[in-house]
């Protein structure tokens, strides 16, 4: 089957939604469908010195990824004005390549390829009235159209959030939380800062606000036997953070491109991901409680790497992970997370928490499974 992928995402980047996207298309490709990834040419926002792209977020060259211009789409103020110039470039690509099933993140080009009659599935990973009014209308617009399949969303509690706004039916919405690559035998990473013998534990994601970093920080000033690594940030963030940190137990490691991060994470003997109530998604902007909707892709990578981890006890969360596939523990309880990561010195317990979440992760949570259970 011919499957258009269409997103908004700045493709490469440093963003969660970016990395989501292409292992998606990887995952419909090798289920066998012909996909070619449509997204916005945006120069000047590309993670610089990026050779290969696939490369870059660790897959092999599997679908064709297509740029259209208008740069600024998917950007106040400008998506208003340069719309309808994007639409037209989609439409282009829609007739060129002629999908059975237009399949994507992007309102716009879901939209478009809905009302030019293609048989489409829109993929949403926040309430839509939470969003622009300009979106809000193209959804009314795609969600009306005959073409219109279904909406995949990422949370059970974000679906239901959708029926009681009385936007769409239960019959009409699919729950299909993020998902990870299998985990393979990656070559060892040699420069590694931790001592020989000391725990290792790490942190691998943004370090906007809500993150948790001050967990991170704390959790190092009350464990100086154990080894602290903060993997990812945007620049900004990284350095706001080196002012800050002055521990011997604390790396700042900074970003590293998505396809090295499992070599990283093997390293590591216990995973954090420290989530807070109020929860930043991008440079200096928070978007609020979406801790009761977010499908974090850390915690799939983390289930896939076979390392125990701690985790924000939120019921979101627990949609995927229970008190024997992790240490869920309330994001306030300061002395919950010492108790956890005094719980982790153990290493049977870490194995056998960390084997429990390979199992589950194994069993619904692989991208290709994803991808198989969005498209049937």
């Amino acid at each position: 089957m011919s499957i258009l992928y269409t997103a908004d995402s700045i493709i490469p980047s440093r963003a969660a939604s970016s990395i989501h996207v292409m292992k998606m298309c990887h995952a419909l490709s090798l289920n066998g469908h012909r996909v070619t990834l449509l997204v916005p040419a945006r120069k000047g926002s590309y993670e610089p010195d990026v050779g290969d792209i696939f490369s870059f977020y660790g897959i092999p060259r599997t679908f064709s990824l297509v740029r259209c211009r208008f740069p600024g789409v998917g950007i106040q103020p400008f998506f208003v004005l340069l719309s309808p110039l994007y639409a037209g470039e989609i439409g282009f690509h829609l007739d060129r390549v002629r999908p059975d099933v237009v399949y994507g993140r992007s309102i716009l080009g879901c939209t478009v390829s809905a009302l030019c009659g293609y048989e489409t599935v829109f993929e949403l990973h926040a309430p839509i009235w939470e969003l622009s009014v300009v979106r809000q209308f193209l959804f009314r617009l795609l969600t009306r159209s005959r073409h219109f399949k279904k909406l995949v969303v990422i949370s059970g509690n974000l679906k239901a959030m959708f029926v009681a706004s009385g936007r769409l039916p239960a019959a009409r919405i699919q729950v299909a939380h993020d998902g990870a690559d299998e985990a393979e035998s990656v070559e060892p990473v040699t420069q590694w800062p931790g001592r020989p013998g000391a725990l290792q534990v790490g942190y691998f994601g943004h370090l906007y606000p809500g993150r948790g970093i001050e967990t991170v920080i704390r959790l190092a000033e009350s464990f100086p036997d154990m080894d602290f690594h903060l993997f990812g940030g945007e620049k900004e963030s990284i350095a706001y953070w080196e002012e800050r940190i002055r521990l011997g137990n604390l790396y700042l490691r900074g970003f590293v491109p998505p396809g090295q991060v499992p070599a990283y994470r093997s390293r590591c003997d216990v995973l954090l991901a420290p989530y807070q109530h109020n929860i930043g998604i991008s440079r200096g902007k928070r978007q609020g409680d979406t801790h009761r909707f977010m499908s974090p892709l850390k915690i799939f990578e983390y289930m896939a790497s076979r390392r125990p981890m701690i985790v924000s006890d939120f019921p979101v969360i627990r949609e995927v992970l229970n008190d024997e596939t992790s240490c869920l523990v309330e994001p306030e309880d300061f002395n919950g997370w010492r108790r956890a990561l005094e719980r982790l010195r153990e290493e049977p317990v870490r194995k056998t928490i960390a084997d429990a979440a390979y199992r589950e992760f194994m069993d619904k949570y692989r991208w290709q499974r994803r991808a198989e259970r969005v498209i049937a």
